[in-house]
């Protein structure tokens, strides 16, 4: 059979040699998923098979069925950052066991703000029916720029809060970003250079 080309989605041409079909799916990580499963081999030639990291993990990556041999990237998994975790709800008063249709409050820790998931749980059934309460870390101060004012920003700083900065007087922006971040207790965005 001939050869030809075949142009994949990022522009890059691959050459196909349609008498090799690959025998077996494009091996990956444990936990990793593919759209090319054990039970449809072979692969023709070109056939691309895309694999994804497992949930809690962020990558993917494409083989190509080339010459009977999977050929592309091999798949790289990164762990995503967890929310900070905290204990299951209080028990109860008196260290009793929760009853059915009992609520529980949850709440974040000073210094920390309220990020999603549930601050009331419900006991059902021997199990707190709700979303764990995810909890930020607030920033005490917001940094400092020379030459900078700061509009309305005071501690404790809240997690996704914005704080704005202006120029003095007689000074002027010299690049730089005049609005920080709080992301979780530390602050997004380049600093502003005054002159």
């Amino acid at each position: 059979m001939p050869n030809y080309k075949q142009t994949l989605p990022n522009n890059s041409d691959i050459s196909i040699y349609s008498e090799n079909p690959c025998d077996s799916p494009p091996s990956h990580p444990e936990g990793a998923t593919s759209d090319c499963g054990p039970d449809e081999p072979p692969y023709p030639a070109g056939h691309v098979c895309n694999i994804t990291c497992p949930v809690g993990s962020s990558g993917d990556t494409r083989k190509v069925c080339e010459r009977g041999q999977w050929s592309g990237e091999d798949l790289v998994c990164e762990a995503l950052p967890a929310a900070e975790e905290y204990d299951d709800p209080p028990a109860p008063a008196g260290d009793a066991s929760s009853e059915h249709g009992e609520v529980c409050e949850d709440q974040c820790e000073d210094g920390s703000t309220e990020d999603g998931g549930d601050d009331m749980l419900e006991c059902n059934d021997g199990v707190w029916d709700g979303c764990d309460l995810i909890c930020t870390k607030d920033s005490n101060d917001p940094p400092n720029m020379d030459c900078a004012v700061l509009d309305g920003c005071d501690a404790p700083i809240e997690h996704v809060e914005v704080c704005n900065y202006q120029c003095e007087e007689g000074s002027t922006e010299n690049g730089g970003d005049n609005m920080q971040n709080c992301n979780d207790g530390t602050w997004d965005g380049y600093p502003r250079n005054k002159m």
